[in-house]
């Protein structure tokens, strides 16, 4: 893509089209999991394993390349999922119809899950109607309370797979109760110090924090706050300080803003789709597409 590359859901999932993957889905029997694997079946030619109460997966017909696996419980199906990707079988994990944490425990077993030699942590894709852009926000789904360590791989890890999905020039806002520092707001303290590495540039970056949410996607807030950091108030990416923040943000988006979403988590052997269970199949399907074009190439080279 050229200079400022920024896609849309229509360019990621377009990227997605023929390229050959496998998902193994955890809890598979919900209405709006099944019809967003077989839009992806339709539309990216993708295989599924489908792990679940097989009795419960009648609104998916027969399909080539979809195979189901009857299982008493979620913690069984998680562990199966698991078991399909870690074994080669599958490329793509995807969070069905379980909590959140059924799933993670799975993943993250020491022997037996898809940890890898670095941090996972959750990626979310918005397109808020009113913002002309996608907007990309981590992490508000998997880590809680990260240490300045923990932010600085999860940045890391958002810039990886932005990079990777074809973005450049990435304008990072690391979001704040305020612009000011505090020396008694760790978050704050955090924020200033990671927005002054010089590891960004090398990462197609410019980070600034810490901000205000209003700073960070308002350029009239920025000019009317004599503001001047670079990119404010056109954040690509927003870098919260826990997950309590990011899942705030994130739902707001979703119920008052209808943003369109798609979500995965990064940093595992294999890309994690891992959306709300309230999240449509189009979201679902969306995330898919993203897990497709993150897994061309590993997420092995920001460790």
């Amino acid at each position: 893509m050229a200079a400022d590359a920024r896609p849309n859901f229509s360019d990621l999932e377009a990227a997605a089209a023929g390229r050959h993957a496998v998902i193994a889905v955890a809890a598979a029997h919900d209405p709006e999991v099944l019809a967003a694997v077989r839009d992806a079946h339709d539309m990216f030619g993708t295989e599924a394993i489908l792990f679940g109460q097989t009795a419960r997966m009648d609104s998916l017909p027969a399909m080539a390349g979809i195979t189901r696996i009857d299982t008493p419980d979620d913690e069984t199906s998680a562990a199966l999922a698991v078991e399909a990707c870690r074994g080669g079988a599958a490329s793509i994990l995807m969070k069905g119809n379980l909590p959140t944490g059924t799933l993670m425990r799975a993943a993250l077993a020491r022997d037996t899950g898809l940890r890898s030699d670095g941090l996972l942590s959750h990626v979310m894709f918005y397109a808020p109607p009113r913002y002309g852009k996608l907007l990309v926000l981590t992490d508000g789904g998997l880590n809680p309370f990260p240490d300045l360590a923990q932010k600085k791989q999860i940045l890391l890890n958002a810039l990886t797979l932005m990079r990777r999905l074809g973005w450049t020039d990435i304008n990072v806002s690391i979001v704040a109760a305020a612009e000011q520092v505090n020396p008694n707001i760790q978050s704050m303290v955090d924020a200033e110090w990671l927005a002054a590495q010089p590891d960004w540039a090398a990462c197609s970056a410019h980070v600034i924090g810490p901000v205000g949410l209003d700073l960070a996607v308002s350029e009239a807030a920025a000019a009317a706050k004599h503001y001047t950091g670079e990119g404010a108030g056109k954040a690509d990416l927003l870098l919260v300080p826990n997950y309590e923040v990011g899942n705030g943000i994130g739902k707001t988006l979703t119920w008052f803003g209808e943003a369109e979403s798609a979500g995965l988590i990064v940093g595992a052997t294999v890309p994690i789709v891992l959306v709300s269970r309230s999240d449509d199949h189009i979201a679902k399907r969306r995330s898919i597409a993203l897990a497709m074009a993150a897994s061309a190439n590993d997420m092995e080279d920001n460790r």
